[in-house]
């Protein structure tokens, strides 16, 4: 009889962690794929307007604050002006932010600093206006709760690395071979205590870890292109922010049950 029971209560044990794993999943709040690989000369990049983006250049409707397809691995966002980035960005619902606080986050994102997409001599994004190193790409998580903003610069050196800055003006090396033009990077932003703070990964491998920078009155996640005193390129090949996996709070409650079910049995209870 006794081994019976402790084969049944396996057996609920076993259903009941395939039921918890299966609830435990990850909520995508905005995500871009553009369908190609990130590889220079694959073109048909999506349009982000089409999976619920929407494009802001503040007005200015030229090739110097634009985006369209790169043909290069993604969808290219470029600001050559001094007063229009060039953006994508998604709506976050004041539910979705209660979920990311709650919750925990994960921003992943693949880009490339881009060529000069104006073509001012053919070389990379910062020969436009060589003294300009700040404000190339943007990317940022803005919520009521919380308020994440990035900076991708290069530097003034003649390896052309990749750094990362945050709002507090800090520069984060993200490479020190020369790759940060047109080599795409994989990066995530992961909090895992409601905003507070957040682990800066590039290729898997831990960065660095920023704060939390203030709040602000919007709700959204943008990409983009921001440069204030010359031209900024990238190229985006893909981009997602998730909730991370819910803590399985109803599993743990339903497995409580099922060992006092088993305990009430052996002593013959109802």
């Amino acid at each position: 009889m006794r081994t019976t029971l402790k084969l049944k209560l396996k057996l609920m044990l076993m259903m009941l962690a395939v039921i918890v794993a299966g609830n435990a999943q990850a909520v995508t709040i905005a995500s871009y794929q553009s369908g190609v690989a990130p590889t220079a000369g694959e073109a048909g990049a999506a349009d982000p307007t089409t999976q619920g983006w929407t494009f802001n250049n503040l007005g200015v409707t030229n090739e110097f604050a634009d985006a369209y397809d790169s043909g290069d691995g993604g969808w290219r966002t470029v600001d050559g002006t001094r007063s229009a980035p060039a953006f994508e960005d998604a709506t976050i619902s004041a539910a979705q932010v209660s979920s990311l606080v709650t919750d925990g986050w994960r921003l992943d994102w693949t880009f490339a600093m881009d060529s000069d997409a104006v073509g001012s001599g053919g070389g990379f994004v910062d020969d436009y206006y060589v003294s300009r190193t700040d404000d190339n790409v943007a990317l940022w998580l803005e919520t009521s709760a919380f308020f994440y903003q990035l900076r991708f610069i290069v530097s003034t050196g003649t390896t052309n690395d990749l750094f990362v800055q945050n709002d507090d003006l800090t520069p984060v090396q993200l490479t020190n071979d020369g790759s940060g033009f047109d080599t795409f990077h994989s990066l995530s932003l992961i909090s895992t205590d409601g905003g507070a703070t957040a682990d800066l990964y590039l290729d898997g491998s831990l960065a660095t870890t920023l704060g939390s920078i203030g709040t602000s009155g919007t709700n959204r996640v943008v990409f983009g292109t921001s440069s204030s005193s010359g031209q900024g390129s990238a190229i985006w090949n893909e981009l997602e922010l998730n909730t991370l996996p819910e803590p399985a709070t109803a599993g743990l409650v339903g497995m409580g049950a099922i060992v006092l079910m088993a305990r009430r049995r052996r002593r013959g209870g109802k």
